[in-house]
């Protein structure tokens, strides 16, 4: 499977490791273009924020 897009590759690299090919291409990308970056952060913080939310809606509760 041929990956190119940023959107593609931030959403692989949040699930786990890339491979070799798909990390080289993703530095290009975000080494060509300043908006990529903060894209990228962007996504990452919007999947932090929804992995968090689903850790708290899946942990048992605290007994006191």
């Amino acid at each position: 499977m041929k990956v190119n897009g940023l959107s593609e590759l931030v959403m692989r690299a949040a699930d786990g490791p890339l491979q070799e090919h798909e990390q080289q291409r993703l530095d290009e990308i975000l080494a060509e273009d300043p908006a990529a970056k903060r894209e990228m952060i962007a996504f990452l913080q919007v999947e932090a924020a929804l992995r968090a939310l689903y850790v708290d809606d899946h942990m048992p509760a605290k007994v006191a």
